[in-house]
């Protein structure tokens, strides 16, 4: 249909052209047609992830800093009365502060180019990496504890036997160390 009525009048549609002749750049093409002025609409030589990133970067590096060292905090002043879950806890916590101290390396990546050289770059990747296995095997072991606590009433990690739980902790942090070795050799 290339015409339509309204209100007594015919109004009529210009057929569009689809043949081909697309080049496929999206961009390019809505910028001729919508901003060709180059006034309000121009970003001509700005990326919103350079000026975005770095930002949430930092932000996240402030508030995660302040959450991660306030809960370590409660965790040192409760050490008489810790709980299996307190030193999980006081693990992840130590992980995400790992992570959050690479944040500003990623924040320069982000507003340009990677400038630090390959040995950072291994170990920033190798961080994060580590980061989100740790993250990971912690919460399963908190969720397996407090699962045999509540549903079978079985204490895995007795008051007697702490060293089960830094075992377990050490377990994580090496299976989480070997997962990121290919990080340190691709990166």
């Amino acid at each position: 249909m290339d015409s339509l009525m309204a209100g007594g009048e015919k109004l009529t549609f210009t057929e569009v052209d689809l043949s081909g002749d697309y080049d496929g750049d999206y961009n390019e093409t809505y910028s001729d047609m919508c901003c060709s002025t180059a006034g309000v609409c121009s970003m001509e030589g700005m990326r919103f992830d350079a000026v975005f990133l770095p930002i949430f970067y930092s932000l996240t590096l402030v508030l995660g800093l302040l959450g991660n060292g306030l809960v370590l905090l409660v965790l040192v002043q409760r050490r008489r009365s810790w709980s299996v879950t307190d030193t999980f806890i006081l693990h992840l916590g130590m992980a995400d502060t790992l992570l959050l101290l690479t944040l500003p390396l990623w924040a320069v990546q982000a507003a340009g180019e990677w400038s630090f050289g390959t040995p950072l770059c291994k170990i920033t990747g190798a961080m994060f990496t580590i980061n989100f296995y740790c993250g990971i095997f912690l919460l399963a072991c908190i969720s397996l504890d407090r699962y045999l606590s509540v549903v079978h009433a079985v204490q895995m990690y007795s008051r007697r036997k702490p060293w089960m739980v830094q075992a377990s902790c050490m377990s994580v942090w090496l299976l989480s160390l070997l997962r990121s070795i290919p990080d340190w050799h691709f990166l």
